[in-house]
């Protein structure tokens, strides 16, 4: 399925582009387990329950910046804004920051390492 709905956003007053606080949404086709609609998909039936089935997100991002930062850092978060145990790998390209969608991520969020 190529449908996907992404957004960026500041969680500071700065713009996109200096902002050291971005959270970015992914969203794919998704449903509770057991949902149930009629044959036609116009009604829904059961709305089933937990967990949420979730179509795979492949997708990378580059946000261009006024000079690079390595000090900025991803960590994938799951549907409540909990950190998932995984590593977000993130690359410096001039002034690119790039990285890629995590696997059972709701959300990334982009933040500075302050140490």
């Amino acid at each position: 399925n190529p449908f996907a709905s992404i957004s960026a956003i500041s969680l500071t007053k700065s713009n996109l582009s200096l902002s050291d606080r971005v959270l970015l949404t992914g969203v794919t086709r998704m449903e509770n387990t057991g949902q149930v609609y009629n044959s036609k998909k116009t009604r829904l039936l059961d709305p089933g329950k937990a967990p949420i089935l979730v179509e795979p997100l492949s997708a990378k991002f580059v946000l261009y910046r006024q000079k690079a930062d390595p000090g900025l850092r991803v960590r994938a978060l799951d549907a409540n804004g909990q950190a998932l145990p995984v590593k977000v790998a993130t690359k410096w390209v001039g002034k690119a920051f790039t990285f890629s969608w995590v696997p059972k991520a709701f959300y990334l969020e982009v933040y500075k390492d302050l140490k």
